[in-house]
């Protein structure tokens, strides 16, 4: 999503910085597991492609694989249970209210709603870099800059952040730069129809991923397929565990 617009042309006083003790409590708090971390990062579309391998594997008695992560460098594989679906799916509703809201620029509303689920997802990355992405938008520098170093801190691999963080220092210092946009643009949570059948295209001719041989993630064995298709369910012909390829982003 982009509801970050650019700064051109405003003022650069800060308004009031007050860290509030709410504020302090979601920049303190313990993070969520990683598993349930890169959950949130899924686009809705991805998240609901999940459904499906998780009830068959529940089905079973057993728990669905999942290959997924903040972005195409992080890549991790979990054990995703039916209770951690259903978690994400809550969450999602809140965060949709917040996109809403931030695409409408009423940057205000959009960060208590994003409060909201970080109350269900202490410590969230994306969370924090949004808020903090919503306050640089209100000119709230100090306050941005403790969000996106608090997401840093807890993903320090992670390159929107890191790019959006070193963004709103400049703007924190200096004001925005007259020959670019004053912070990043936040991670794309939600996509509308055509771009992600775009994305979903472009992606099956990535070249790059092509020449990464897929490997299984119970027992690392070698797979025949180097070009698997977003979503598809993989079975390995050595151990015969089953998984999804569920995170396939380009850079």
């Amino acid at each position: 999503m982009n509801f970050l617009h650019n700064l051109f042309g405003k003022k650069t006083t800060d308004m009031s910085s007050v860290v509030t003790d709410e504020d302090n409590a979601f920049l303190q708090a313990e993070p969520i597991s990683r598993k349930r971390m890169d959950l949130l990062w899924l686009d809705p579309p991805r998240l609901a492609q999940l459904k499906q391998p998780i009830m068959q594997a529940a089905a079973h008695h057993k728990v669905a694989t999942v290959t997924l992560g903040d972005d195409s460098s992080n890549l991790r594989t979990h054990e995703i249970t039916q209770e951690d679906f259903e978690w994400a799916k809550q969450v999602e509703l809140i965060v949709d209210k917040a996109f809403s809201l931030g695409q409408r620029k009423k940057y205000r509303e959009s960060i208590q709603q994003y409060k909201i689920a970080l109350k269900l997802a202490p410590g969230c990355d994306l969370f924090l870099m949004s808020i903090g992405a919503c306050y640089a938008n209100l000119l709230q520098k100090a306050e941005a800059v403790q969000y996106l170093e608090r997401a840093a801190q807890i993903s320090p691999g992670n390159s929107r952040i890191r790019d959006t963080l070193n963004n709103a220092r400049r703007m924190k210092s200096n004001g925005p730069e007259p020959s670019q946009p004053a912070v990043a643009p936040s991670i794309e949570k939600k996509l509308s129809a055509d771009n992600q059948q775009k994305k979903t295209v472009a992606s099956e001719s990535n070249a790059e991923w092509s020449n990464k041989p897929l490997h299984c993630p119970k027992c690392n064995t070698k797979l025949h397929d180097k070009t698997p298709r977003f979503g598809m369910i993989r079975n390995c012909s050595n151990c015969g565990a089953s998984f999804t390829i569920s995170n396939y982003i380009i850079k």
